[in-house]
């Protein structure tokens, strides 16, 4: 509804369909004293259906509470969507129908958290088709739309709301065009009317949303990937040695003893006693050499000092 004018036929259709989705008839209509809803054509309707038509008195609002409460809610909602996209201010109906969308389908506490939806049809409504209004979406183009067979399979859009089996979406670089399609890849990171972004060179099939953030973009626009940090893990990790267990220990071994020392071995010095010598003689007895082909690298036993004395 784009004007107030319209206000007359949005009512018969709202009557109509709840009619038909519910076995329930209105029976009451609640408003203020708008132009919009003293209409002729209104009142007439609502004096054939026999439905009541009650009126706030002028200038109190508080009357109609629930009513100003709603509207100040889906204006909020609206606002912050359009002005997230850097969308244009002409574009305030589709931001108020995808407000009223979510709406439709969020719980609210004073219907014991349920959603408007249920309450209306009495089936938990369907939340997997929801997407971030004014993103970017590579819309799939039927063979119908395009010009030739060189043309591109799929075209970046705007995503601006929603139909009854299908997304809206607006061709911003064809003029403007509304178009409906079933087949989209969304970019939920991506606003093609932010002045601001460098949209990416490609996006990966079959991916909604990029996994990897970068802080500052590249020089062509393409995001880098942040660096990925490993766990750091010893080179020669020291095998596992299990605890000998209690009952296996002597009174002299405990868990915290350490094993004994064992000093190095030293030379030792041999004395011996010979009889029938005249002289005392000290003499350095060593093993024969090696070969010479054995060569300065083999090893040489330590040499033995023996001491010979005369009784």
């Amino acid at each position: 509804m784009c004007k107030k004018s319209d206000a007359a036929e949005a009512i018969k259709a709202v009557f109509q369909l709840w009619s038909n989705t519910t076995s329930h008839s209105v029976k009451r209509l609640h408003t203020d004293n708008g132009g919009e809803y003293m209409i002729s054509e209104l009142q007439s309707f609502l004096c054939e259906q026999g439905i009541v038509h009650e009126t706030s008195t002028l200038h109190v609002h508080q009357q109609n509470g629930q009513a100003e409460w709603l509207n100040q809610t889906l204006l909020e909602k609206a606002q912050s969507m359009r002005l997230e996209a850097y969308l244009p201010d002409s574009w305030w109906e589709f931001a108020f129908a995808t407000a009223t969308h979510v709406y439709n389908r969020t719980p609210i506490k004073c219907l014991k958290w349920k959603t408007p939806q249920e309450i209306f049809t009495g089936e938990k409504p369907k939340i997997s088709h929801l997407h971030v209004f004014g993103c970017g979406a590579y819309v799939y183009l039927p063979n119908e739309v395009c010009t030739n067979k060189l043309t591109l399979c799929s075209e970046l859009m705007i995503f601006i709301g929603y139909e009854d089996n299908s997304y809206r979406f607006i061709r911003h670089t064809q003029e403007n065009v509304i178009f409906c399609s079933t087949q989209a890849i969304f970019d939920e990171g991506h606003f093609p009317r932010c002045p601001s972004f460098h949209p990416r060179e490609q996006t990966p099939p079959g991916r909604l949303i990029p996994e990897i953030e970068s802080s500052a973009p590249g020089p062509s626009g393409v995001d880098k990937p942040a660096p990925t940090s490993f766990p750091l893990t010893p080179a020669h990790p020291r095998p596992f040695t299990p605890p000998i267990p209690s009952n296996l220990l002597t009174h002299s071994e405990s868990p915290s003893s350490s094993p004994p020392l064992t000093p190095p071995k030293r030379s030792s010095v041999k004395i011996e006693e010979v009889e029938d010598i005249e002289d005392e003689d000290v003499k350095m007895h060593s093993p024969s050499p090696f070969p010479s082909e054995a060569g300065p690298s083999q090893y040489t036993p330590p040499q033995v000092l023996t001491v010979i004395s005369q009784k």
